[in-house]
């Protein structure tokens, strides 16, 4: 099965895929003002262009928002008593934290037009979130593709290619990692944010007193947190305090914690994530103990295709 999938893959062109208004950060740009363009055009990241070496060095991704989130809040604190302003932590000045620091942390890795969707998978498997398509002419990016795009292609064959591995199990194909990074919903959620810094994670589960899962937070929270008018206060609340108050004020934006069971089929996991275009769900122990066993990222679905190919 996953060879010919993978086959597949290499029939379909990058070129294919529709060509959107790419959203590039200048290296020049202050990291605010980076993250405020990702909040703007509602995008997760932009590449970053080099003004000096007139090259592309990277992405702005909003998961740097959780390791600049923890500096600046520490920054903050730090200096608060020098009588700077008690504004939205995002806007406390952090000399040492540039665009061009956050770019290098996610390498500009791109194809050029005209290669095949193999060569892009082959590099989201790895980790990267998305690839940049580079025409080779002019060295712009004309187009970005994700994770996401793959899994709608692979939504697209659950009854074609798929068909004949699609009903086996999360269980009979040990599908995702475990132990599933999680913190008590009466975590602070400044501390919710220092722990996914600290374990490079995008996002953790939120469980109450008995191990149950109640929600999820990542690094698209903050990204709200950007665009309310909360101050930085806030993140010494309760992370369910945090989240509760940072969704109100963004109260069109849906952000759902997606789940399985470990007798839920390949065919009803890519589905959810095809249809919800969340990057990740969480796999419970059954209906009735939501108890997190194993998280099935975007990653490891395209890890899963590409087993055994290096």
């Amino acid at each position: 099965m996953r060879s010919a999938f993978l086959d597949y893959f290499k029939t379909i062109s990058v070129d294919s895929f529709p060509e959107r208004d790419v959203i590039v950060v200048s290296s020049h740009e202050t990291p605010i003002h980076g993250f405020e363009k990702l909040l703007k055009n509602n995008i997760l990241s932009a590449p970053v262009f080099d003004e000096s070496t007139k090259q592309y060095i990277g992405f702005l991704d909003v998961r740097d928002l959780v390791s600049y989130a923890v500096f600046a809040f520490n920054n903050h604190n730090t200096i608060a008593y020098k009588g700077l302003s008690q504004g939205p932590i995002f806007h406390t000045l952090v000399d040492d934290v540039t665009v061009t620091y956050l770019a290098r942390r996610n390498p500009f890795k791109s194809v050029p037009i005209g290669s095949s969707l193999y060569e892009v998978a082959k590099m989201l498997k790895d980790g990267i979130h998305r690839v940049p398509v580079v025409d080779p002419a002019t060295g712009a990016v004309v187009k970005i593709i994700s994770q996401s795009s793959v899994i709608q292609v692979l939504q697209q064959q659950l009854n074609g290619i798929l068909k004949d591995v699609v009903l086996k199990t999360v269980e009979e194909l040990d599908l995702g990692t475990s132990p599933v990074v999680c913190v008590q919903k009466d975590t602070l959620a400044i501390d919710t944010f220092k722990l996914m810094d600290d374990t490079k994670k995008t996002a953790v589960a939120l469980v109450d007193e008995h191990g149950k899962l109640v929600g999820n937070t990542s690094a698209k929270d903050l990204k709200l947190f950007i665009g309310s008018s909360c101050s930085y206060d806030i993140l010494k609340k309760t992370i369910m305090s945090f989240l509760n108050q940072i969704r109100d004020e963004n109260i069109d934006i849906p952000i759902p914690t997606i789940t399985c069971n470990m007798k839920s089929p390949l065919a009803l996991v890519i589905g959810k994530l095809a249809a919800t275009r969340v990057h990740r769900l969480y796999v419970v122990a059954n209906d009735h103990d939501y108890t997190p066993q194993r998280v099935v990222s975007l990653t490891d679905i395209l890890k899963f295709i590409f087993k055994g190919v290096s």
